[in-house]
């Protein structure tokens, strides 16, 4: 069988209207997008204003947060963390995917 340029645009549009829009956007994808070191600050401001009126996070919740965002922080001053890409969104889909099915990790306590 053999696909004319007409047939392959078509199929083209057809994915790119399925795929804009329909789809909600994956919270566990890392983008390309990067941010300036005043940005990144002012985001953990917003963040930390944010979740200080949020009744919903708790002291302890804030401090794993701040944990995390520390290390992922040294982990960065010390390697290119754009080489470990892959692992980093498998391990944000993998957190996604225990939270959402309250079930936990092996070797983990509640």
């Amino acid at each position: 069988m053999r696909i004319t340029k007409t047939d392959l645009k078509q199929m083209i549009i057809e994915v790119l209207n399925e795929t804009n829009g329909t789809q909600e956007e994956d919270p566990t994808k890392l983008g390309s997008a990067g941010a300036s070191a005043a940005e990144f600050r002012a985001s953990g401001i917003e963040g930390a204003k944010t979740a200080a009126t949020d009744k919903e996070v708790t002291r302890v919740e804030l401090g794993y947060i701040t944990q995390v965002r520390d290390f992922l922080q040294k982990l960065a001053e010390e390697t290119d963390l754009r080489k470990h890409k892959t692992a980093i969104q498998t391990l944000l889909k993998r957190l996604a995917k225990i939270t959402q099915s309250g079930q936990t990790p092996q070797g983990e306590d509640k």
